[in-house]
């Protein structure tokens, strides 16, 4: 028994619909993974003793810069309470900027995502600090 005319084109149309977002996913994917690349990637290095590490990547956008940073608190040395911790971004004349805070306690590691309106380039310094603004991790970003 032969299939009715409509049953035929509604199937063709959505095979056609189907191949039209396989491609358009094609294309848009390797854009937005592309878009991602960060620009410099650096370890910060300790200034004071603590339990923390970070690594740090900056993305230059055009209104400035994405930071995305990876931090980890090791051991349960240092107590087992939560503690505040700050992203900053500090410019050539020493300006420092919050880009981003978190909480953390020994065991846990933090991920977070923050901007600034300066370029990468005229980022001197990436920290790491404490609630009380006492830098414990730091790095130039050109330093990696």
């Amino acid at each position: 028994m032969p299939v009715p005319w409509w049953r035929r084109t509604g199937a063709r149309a959505g095979l056609a619909v189907a191949a039209a977002a396989v491609v358009a996913a094609a294309v848009v994917v390797p854009i937005s993974v592309h878009d991602r690349r960060p620009d410099v990637s650096v370890a910060l290095a300790a200034v004071q003793p603590s339990p923390l590490s970070a690594d740090v990547s900056l993305t230059a956008k055009s209104w400035g810069t994405e930071v995305d940073m990876t931090c980890v608190y090791a051991g349960t040395r240092y107590g087992g309470t939560s503690r505040r911790y700050g992203l900053y971004v500090v410019d050539a004349r020493g300006h420092a900027t919050e880009v981003s805070s978190w909480h953390a306690a020994p065991g846990e590691t933090a991920r977070t995502t923050g901007s600034t309106s300066l370029a990468v380039a005229d980022i001197a310094r990436i920290q790491v600090r404490d609630a009380a603004g006492t830098v414990l991790l730091s790095a130039g970003p050109r330093s990696s």
